[in-house]
């Protein structure tokens, strides 16, 4: 599945390390979305010798929180992040995450980049899950949001 994250997006401004509060303010903006059902979250930084980033869900008074590491403050990491928090962080990165990763980074990034997320994951023969929740627009940059 992290082969897959490579291939569609390493080498992309969307790997780029940036500040946590533009990552976090990304984030932020995506979920504010009409597409977005998956409720309220809350962005925080790891803890300073994290090399990861987690989504949890129940804290903060039941709102999911996810922690960014500083190696991972990028669009990427916080689509994939955000994927968790559409089908749930109980089911790991199995099909349902995949097709909310391919979902979320369709409003981030647009119907091609999502795409080639898509496809990188049916090369490694990973198949996409159901869609439990709204599908979203392909607006992509201009539309949805602007990176």
């Amino acid at each position: 599945m992290y082969a897959a994250e490579l291939v569609a997006f390493e080498g992309t401004e969307l790997e780029v390390v940036e500040s946590f509060e533009v990552i976090a303010a990304f984030a932020q903006t995506l979920v504010t979305g009409a597409w977005w059902s998956a409720g309220p979250i809350v962005v925080r930084r790891a803890r300073h010798d994290a090399r990861t980033s987690t989504t949890r869900s129940g804290r903060a008074g039941g709102v999911t929180e996810i922690r960014l590491s500083g190696p991972q403050c990028t669009r990427a990491t916080a689509v994939h992040e955000l994927a968790h928090v559409v089908a749930g962080p109980a089911v790991g990165h199995g099909p349902e995450f995949r097709r909310a990763h391919v979902d979320v980074a369709t409003v981030a990034f647009g119907a091609e980049r999502a795409g080639w997320l898509a496809d990188a994951y049916t090369a490694a023969r990973l198949h996409l899950g159901e869609r439990a929740w709204p599908e979203p627009s392909a607006g992509g940059p201009g539309h949805v949001i602007a990176l």
